[in-house]
């Protein structure tokens, strides 16, 4: 099996016939095409996956992944190739930032913000009531002030369903193993389309009034770096699955082309912040950005 995602290809030294590899491959690189090896395309940059001592070894035109053996967890193997695939896609000239995005086909909007604090289920409450379409739920890629794809999973649980969604979650079928949902289930429809970002929005979801403001260059800079490449909080720092963990080193050359995408990107758009309960963010988000 080979998987090529805008130009950046894996490789399986071994034939790999993991179940549930495709599904978990699927929700954490963005805007997966698998292919038999001999269709493969030809790409710039390669990430080649073997069996070994665990290990990252980072070349010119991509980096080598080594796992113990092909029987750990499959969402474990597709977390350790997506990481190793961060420094591919800085290679490449994009930025993965962890976050959300949507489009009405003419411009998109990046949520951002930490865990738990509504990306995906703002993304998908704007696609449900307002018509807009999913381009991201998890990693978004950035070319410049474009988002060029993006995760599509939702990985939704069932009292945000329930609650804030007002799904019945008990008919909502999930995908093994990574436990996620296609967005089709949810009448949520999805974008391949690139098109440019009108605006960046750091959320902070609080049962407090709806409250808009605006980080200083210098700061959206810290937060939208921080929340780019997955190993590129600490230099040097680890790329882990549950049960793996690899060393990686981020050379300066990597670390400045990434910091390049988030001052580029941070020059065009901005960040704004948004503070608010669900019901009234989405709307907010909508009328600032799309009405």
């Amino acid at each position: 099996m080979t998987v090529d995602s805008h130009g950046c290809r894996v490789r399986f030294e071994s034939p790999t016939d993991i179940d549930g590899l495709r599904e978990a491959i699927r929700h954490h690189i963005p805007d997966v095409c698998f292919k038999p090896p001999d269709e493969a395309p030809s790409a710039a940059y390669d990430v080649t996956v073997g069996i070994g001592r665990p290990n990252l070894g980072v070349g010119q035109c991509g980096c080598r992944l080594t796992v113990p053996n092909d029987k750990i967890d499959p969402v474990d193997i597709a977390v350790l190739i997506a990481r190793a695939m961060e420094l591919v896609y800085v290679r490449a000239g994009y930025y993965s930032l962890h976050s959300a995005a949507v489009t009405d086909g003419d411009q998109s909007v990046v949520l951002t913000g930490e865990p738990g604090s509504g990306k995906t289920t703002i993304a998908v409450a704007l696609c449900r009531r307002y018509g807009l379409s999913l381009q991201s739920q998890d990693r978004t890629l950035i070319d410049g002030k474009k988002v060029v794809g993006g995760t599509k999973g939702l990985a939704l649980s069932p009292r945000v369903l329930n609650t804030d969604l007002g799904v019945d979650s008990a008919v909502v079928t999930r995908q093994e193993p990574v436990n996620d949902i296609d967005p089709e289930a949810l009448s949520v429809v999805v974008s391949e389309e690139t098109t440019p970002i009108a605006s960046v929005i750091q959320l902070d979801r609080a049962n407090a009034p709806t409250e808009w403001g605006t980080l200083d260059t210098a700061t959206a800079r810290i937060q939208l770096s921080r929340r780019g490449a997955f190993f590129a909080r600490i230099h040097p720092t680890l790329l882990a699955g549950p049960r793996i963990t690899v060393p990686v080193f981020e050379s300066e050359a990597d670390a400045a082309q990434r910091l390049e995408s988030v001052e580029q990107l941070v020059a065009a758009t901005g960040c704004s912040t948004l503070v608010g309960q669900l019901d009234s963010v989405v709307d907010s988000v909508y009328d600032e950005v799309f009405a």
